[in-house]
């Protein structure tokens, strides 16, 4: 939904910045009120994104979603992400050459079909650190990653864990639970956040965006980590001396 406070505020921060120029003498006033209105804008940015943050985080929990891996321009694995704690269903084969036809297509709508949003994620986003517990197994990182760009994704991750997948012999439907176990991994640290910093990094496409998620490209990541987090720090507080 597009957020018209968010376009009116920021039209007028750029046209407080052009009457700036008109107005005042010297470059070196001009530049120090110039930076001020931008660390505003920021701060701006990061209430709205705060609010989108906690909007998908109700919205990752609750609502249908259907969450794609690409790998280059081919999407490789997903799962459809029904909500509310039921059981995700894992893309198989078909169904993952059905999505990256519509991908190649750039059909973003049947992507997103009738779910609350569609999640598009490149490899890199999903990239973990140390071992993975998948499945009841203790799994080096780096090799459950590995496995999901191999040709014979099952075969190199029993070859190299010494562990047996026993739930699907289907390579690409075997891609779809370790992309979910990685993608769940992420989340576990900072749901809402995880998903605009990468989104701000270019490794997650989302559909439907709402305007804040395109003026977030751009703001530099390391400035939006920041502000975000002190947005959300000034909110909780707020809300526990409310609640005093």
């Amino acid at each position: 939904m597009v957020d018209f406070t968010a376009i009116v505020v920021i039209a007028a921060i750029i046209v407080a910045i052009f009457i700036i120029f008109k107005v005042v003498k010297t470059v070196a006033k001009a530049m120090f009120i110039v930076s001020l209105l931008i660390l505003l804008i920021a701060g701006i940015v990061a209430f709205f994104s705060y609010r989108d943050i906690a909007e998908l985080r109700e919205g990752l929990e609750n609502e249908p979603k259907t969450i794609l891996l690409a790998d280059g321009d081919e999407i490789i694995a997903g799962f459809i992400d029904k909500g509310s704690g039921e059981m995700p269903e894992f893309l198989n084969s078909k169904r993952v050459e059905y999505f990256n036809s519509l991908y190649e297509e750039k059909n973003f709508r049947e992507i997103v079909g009738d779910n609350y949003r569609a999640f598009i994620v490149k490899a890199d986003a999903i990239r973990p650190v140390g071992s993975i517990d998948f499945f009841g197994n203790d799994v080096p990182g780096d090799v459950l990653f590995s496995s999901i760009r191999q040709d014979n994704s099952i075969s190199y991750f029993e070859r190299n864990t010494g562990a047996s997948f026993g739930l699907t012999d289907d390579n690409k439907e075997f891609n779809s639970y370790v992309f979910s176990t990685l993608f769940e991994d992420k989340l576990k640290i900072n749901t809402g956040l995880f998903i605009l910093t990468e989104y701000s990094r270019g490794n997650i496409a989302i559909y439907p965006e709402t305007i804040v998620f395109k003026i977030i490209r751009l703001v530099p990541v390391s400035l939006l980590e920041s502000r975000v987090e002190r947005v959300k720090d000034d909110m909780i507080e707020k809300a526990r001396e409310g609640g005093v």
